[in-house]
């Protein structure tokens, strides 16, 4: 019933963090073609120098023609591979930059790029403060001098799109997958890019290359949202300050006594993330030793001390940022297509309710009665991807991504294809909003659209994610949608009385729950004492036994018991 063969996982193309105890072979590199900006020094020498001693073909751009012809020359002899170039390249002008890539395509031993590293970059210490502006009550001042952001930033993004045309276009190359074993002789689809602390904390007084070092790292954080789209991983180096020649002497004046991190340190996360071909999406920030404070901020330590962390340390990104608020995107249900009608009902099982309900419900989004939604968590999200290893863990039926394809929505025709999702995606739960209460005997105080009341109902959320917020994101989501679209003045719903769950005072509420449940669990959640904490108030009781209750029990002997119930609401407007 189910294609496997496109799992979401896969889809997001973003790997579980690194385990840094875990070893890596350098020999994998072994084969690649790969492009290096400013590989003439600093971190672009380091690369090249390790990665032709490994096997790989390196080609490197930069401005200085001298030592990158003698660089060349070196590594050539003593690797005995003339597939080494030097090409020069002004990463601040585009057409140097593409004459770069199509005379190294030219030059690729396999006829394609299978990494490249957005390298090229200056430090900005030289020249009047970008802080300290004089002379601009002139008539004429000359301008400030931005050849920082235009290296560090500009340039990087040329290269960066220039890499997403011709990684893809790699010959023999798969699309990036975190399962596949790496290996030497693999072609690749990689884009490496060297951030800096700078791109998480600001650097006193290198007001540009703070900037820079933020917009690459902002620029990774976008990409790994979107690279799978063309098969590629990204990966980010993020590092703390190294004894490079970018660290000039007032650094290391301000650093003095204090650790520094090494270049072979950073090249070494480098290889990994270039040899490592499972691994994307990922930062590897690298520096002396390190603590992680009670306030969350950083605290470098001496090496002896045991609370530490050294070296190349994971990097959850929202720490340089105030939390982002979690999204997620509502994509209709389609009625008609069996991919959907199948994962619906695996969904209602797995909640427990209603799984019969399905055909029903068909006939409810076809007429506009319901307006089911998958719950689809947004791809930007740190979490997204491990949130959906672990629903996907626990439920092995729900591996294959689905495509937006109804053409439906509340029983009128979608009018716009930019309301589509354009790629698969993966529902981790639903939810619905009814002009018809989806109660055994509908009533206008649950659903009346005249009087703009709108009833929420078949929510879920995948039990493997619950208790991180998804339910509070998905409530406030459908909630502005029924309002923005259906013009809703009031939600509705119903749910268990709470009293069944929580107090004494309905024991024989439980007793009853646990005769007709036939040994089935009541859940510890209380979903009344939630939504009132969403803002939702009780409106009506249903009492026990009363047929318009929509949570009935019933024993294989045919006796029933249908579970007391509150109805709620809420304003919208």
């Amino acid at each position: 019933m189910f294609d496997r063969s496109r799992n979401v996982v896969d889809l997001t193309r973003q790997s579980p963090p690194i385990d840094l105890s875990q070893p890596y072979d350098p020999d994998w590199v072994s084969g690649k073609t790969i492009l290096i900006t400013g590989g003439a020094s600093g971190f672009g020498e380091h690369f090249f120098r390790k990665w032709a001693s490994h096997g790989a073909n390196v080609i490197i751009g930069d401005i200085n023609d001298k030592k990158g012809i003698s660089l060349v020359e070196e590594i050539r002899a003593s690797t005995g591979n003339k597939n080494h170039h030097y090409i020069h390249c002004d990463v601040t002008i585009w057409q140097s930059q593409v004459d770069f890539f199509h005379q190294a395509l030219k030059l690729s031993p396999t006829g394609g790029i299978d990494s490249v590293v957005a390298n090229a970059g200056i430090n900005g210490y030289h020249g009047t403060p970008f802080w300290d502006p004089q002379g601009l009550d002139a008539d004429s001042p000359p301008p400030p001098d931005m050849k920082c952001l235009e290296v560090n930033l500009i340039g990087v993004t040329y290269t960066v799109h220039l890499a997403l045309f011709f990684l893809k276009r790699n010959p023999n190359s798969d699309v990036a997958d975190h399962k596949a074993q790496p290996s030497a002789n693999r072609p690749d689809r990689h884009l490496l890019l060297i951030g800096s602390i700078a791109s998480l904390v600001t650097i006193p007084g290198l007001t540009q290359y703070n900037a820079s070092k933020h917009g690459v790292l902002g620029l990774f954080k976008s990409l790994r949202t979107t690279a799978f789209m063309g098969g590629l991983r990204v990966n980010i180096v993020l590092p703390y300050f190294v004894s490079t020649p970018l660290l000039q002497a007032g650094a290391r004046v301000l650093l003095a006594g204090n650790p520094i991190a090494t270049p072979e340190d950073v090249i070494d996360a480098g290889t990994r993330f270039m040899a490592d071909t499972r691994i994307s999406g990922r930062a590897l920030m690298i520096g002396p030793k390190v603590k992680v404070r009670a306030d969350n901020e950083w605290e470098v330590v001496p090496q002896e001390d045991k609370e530490g962390m050294e070296v190349a340390q994971n990097i959850s990104l929202g720490m340089a940022d105030k939390p982002a608020q979690q999204k997620i995107t509502l994509i209709p249900w389609d009625p008609e297509s069996q991919e959907h009608i199948d994962r619906l009902y695996i969904q209602r099982v797995a909640c427990g309710w209603k799984a019969d309900k399905i055909e029903k419900w068909r006939i409810c989004q076809r007429d506009g009665s319901m307006s089911l939604h998958w719950v689809v968590l947004d791809p930007s999200d740190p979490q997204t991807a491990d949130r959906i290893s672990k629903h996907v863990a626990t439920q092995p039926d729900e591996t294959t991504p689905l495509e937006d394809s109804a053409v439906a929505v509340g029983g009128r025709p979608r009018d716009s294809s930019s309301s589509r999702s354009l790629v698969p995606f993966m529902p981790v739960g639903h939810i619905s909003v009814d002009t018809v209460a989806s109660t055994p005997e509908p009533t206008a105080l649950l659903a009346d659209p005249a009087n703009h009341r709108f009833h929420l109902s078949a929510f879920y959320i995948s039990k493997a994610i619950q208790g991180g917020g998804l339910g509070n994101t998905t409530m406030r989501t459908a909630e502005h949608m029924a309002a923005s679209v259906l013009g809703a003045k009031v939600i509705t719903l119903d749910t268990w009385d709470r009293r069944l769950i929580i107090g004494d005072e309905k024991k024989e509420w439980r007793e009853k729950f646990d005769y007709y449940s036939t040994g089935g669990l009541l859940m510890k959640f209380d979903p009344q004492g939630w939504y009132q904490r969403l803002g939702y108030k009780v409106i009506k009781e249903i009492e026990e036994f009363n047929s318009t209750s929509g949570y009935c029990l019933k024993r294989p002997d045919g006796q029933a018991w249908c579970i007391p119930s509150v109805y709620m609401e809420k304003a919208v407007v």
